[in-house]
């Protein structure tokens, strides 16, 4: 099981072959971070729901940068709805193709204070390896891709998204 202590060392590893600088599978990606934090998940009766595009290219993003993104993404949605009291969590995660680049969306029904902002204090551990939405940004413009947020007025979701080059 991921804890959020081990969230940069586990994301700078790739079982599927590719060295970081290589082209990678982002569904699978995203499938091993989800599978790896289930039980956790489960025991916070938060339910994850994978809404994979079939036939995604692969993104020429470096790998490490963008599932230590995703495993802080996946992270921050867990603790939304752990701090909203939420008894039953949904964290739901899309991945399609759109306008050239490949989009992920992860939103959650955590929003204790829909007008609390975002982007400050994403997550913070007591290690190096933290991170907060702003560094998230960074890691994804390094990568040519862009990370932006969105949330209906009146919803208890928000939702994350990043674009990535193919």
């Amino acid at each position: 099981m991921a804890t959020e202590g081990t969230a940069f060392a586990f994301a700078s590893h790739d079982s599927r072959g590719f060295g970081p600088e290589g082209a990678f599978d982002l569904n699978q990606t995203l499938r091993r971070l989800v599978y790896h934090r289930e039980h956790q998940l489960r025991r916070c009766n938060i339910a994850v729901i994978l809404d994979l595009a079939s036939e995604l290219p692969k993104s020429t993003a470096k790998s490490s940068p963008i599932e230590k993104v995703v495993f802080a993404l996946l992270t921050r949605s867990q603790k939304a709805i752990t701090d909203a009291g939420r008894v039953n969590g949904t964290i739901l995660i899309r991945t399609r193709l759109k306008g050239g680049n490949i989009q992920v969306s992860i939103a959650d029904n955590g929003v204790a204070d829909p007008f609390a902002n975002v982007f400050q204090d994403l997550f913070k551990n007591r290690d190096e390896n933290s991170a907060d939405l702003t560094v998230c940004a960074e890691f994804v413009q390094d990568q040519a891709g862009e990370l932006y947020g969105w949330h209906l007025h009146g919803s208890s979701f928000i939702t994350i998204f990043m674009d990535l080059p193919v």
